[in-house]
């Protein structure tokens, strides 16, 4: 294998490594605080493979083997970010329904707007992912498609909650507010009936004990 034609390769699997997996990384590490053990292994298989082909008395077929083992390990690293991502946006918006939408009625945010929006996002990229899970062993690309088409469109759905969270926190509040008052007036409630009964009581106690005593 010529120089110019091994600087290429190894140009395009670095290319592809910072400018698709490194930002998949720092994505990973800032939503999930950690960096999973299996991409450290692909990273370092990875590395491995093109360190072999400055072995000395390597020859052009060896370095090309080499070199199509690292680029398998690239788009392994990759699809497994893209899958470690998926994840966390779908525990993501779990808990999301469980802190908002089971609490408010999120029609009413943003005029209308938001819900149909969310609802999209997820449902698409939910479908998304039991396709890509289905085409894993069949065909690994459009596999892989499915699983970056629904990292977008979860990325696009967690834009839409943070741009929308001042009036979804104000719709909560509102409602926790209104839940209060409800409370407070029907213990107000309560507490006046009850003096009321209580007052009606003593005052029958009084006539009866005077209209005895009358006798």
């Amino acid at each position: 294998m010529n120089v110019e034609k091994f600087q290429s390769e190894l140009s395009t699997i670095y290319t592809q490594y910072n400018e698709t997996i490194k930002p998949l990384i720092a994505d990973i590490e800032a939503h999930c605080q950690q960096f999973p053990d299996s991409l450290f292994n692909e990273i370092r298989a990875l590395n491995d493979h093109i360190a072999r082909c400055f072995t000395s008395n390597m020859i052009d077929s060896q370095i090309a083997e080499e070199l199509k083992k690292a680029e398998s390990h690239v788009l392994r690293i990759t699809f497994d970010c893209y899958k470690y991502l998926d994840v966390w946006f779908y525990d993501y918006i779990k808990k999301f329904d469980k802190d908002y939408t089971d609490k408010i009625d999120i029609t009413l945010i943003d005029n209308g707007e938001f819900a149909p929006k969310f609802r999209k996002l997820e449902v698409d990229a939910i479908k998304m992912i039991r396709e890509a899970k289905k085409l894993e062993s069949k065909d690994k690309q459009k596999s892989f498609d499915l699983y970056q088409a629904a990292y977008n469109n979860y990325s696009d759905l967690e834009e839409l909650i943070d741009s929308n969270m001042s009036k979804l926190n104000w719709a909560k509040y509102r409602k926790k507010v209104k839940w209060t008052v409800t409370v407070l007036v029907w213990i107000a409630s309560v507490v006046i009936s009850s003096i009321v009964t209580i007052s009606i009581g003593c005052d029958e106690i009084v006539a009866f004990f005077t209209n005895t005593f009358e006798r």
